[in-house]
């Protein structure tokens, strides 16, 4: 899996949620620059391209929070590459290395993203994403040739980051409905 902060480290997770001002723009100034879609999105199409060249016949990302937007632009036209939430759901338009891209809890949801999908998307939001751009993203989705591919949920019983760093696996629906939970039986 890239590294996609490299050559920088993570944002502090004493700073999230953000306490004040200054953490709002330490913040910003992450996804501005370390943590920018843009430069994620490449590094995820490359990392797909490369598992293509060395004989992969199957290739598919999912991701959390912002690395859903890097799936979803990746995805623009069997190896599974975990990774954030925005940037998976990028990684899903046209020239993608990827067959299908799957993106849970994402944040900076927008239907136009799902717009320039051109493989099937996996879409799991909790109670804290906006339903509306949800719901428009699956109505977008659910008219793709590979309509009948898509799946979706709205786990209006979770939170954000349920089934990622936030997950409280001791809490028996948290547990339930957690991804390692949803694959282990699949």
């Amino acid at each position: 899996m890239p590294d996609f902060f490299e050559p920088n480290a993570p944002f502090s997770a004493d700073k999230v949620p953000p306490k004040s001002e200054q953490d709002r723009r330490d913040l910003q100034d992450f996804f501005g620059g370390t943590a920018s879609p843009p430069a994620a999105i490449k590094k995820l199409g490359d990392f797909g391209r490369i598992l293509r060249t060395n004989g992969a016949k199957n290739v598919a990302a999912y991701g959390f929070c912002w690395g859903v937007y890097l799936s979803y632009n990746c995805a623009r036209k069997s190896h599974s590459l975990l990774v954030g939430g925005k940037v998976t759901i990028s990684a899903g338009g046209p020239f993608t290395p990827y067959d299908a891209v799957a993106v849970i809890h994402p944040a900076m949801l927008s239907a136009t993203d799902a717009d320039k999908l051109t493989i099937p998307l996996g879409i799991y939001i909790s109670k804290d994403e906006s339903s509306d751009e949800y719901n428009k993203i699956v109505d977008i989705i659910g008219k793709k040739s590979f309509a009948e591919k898509n799946d979706k949920k709205n786990y209006t019983n979770m939170f954000h980051g349920w089934a990622a760093a936030r997950a409280d696996l001791t809490n028996a629906e948290n547990k339930k409905e957690s991804v390692v939970s949803t694959f282990s039986h699949n």
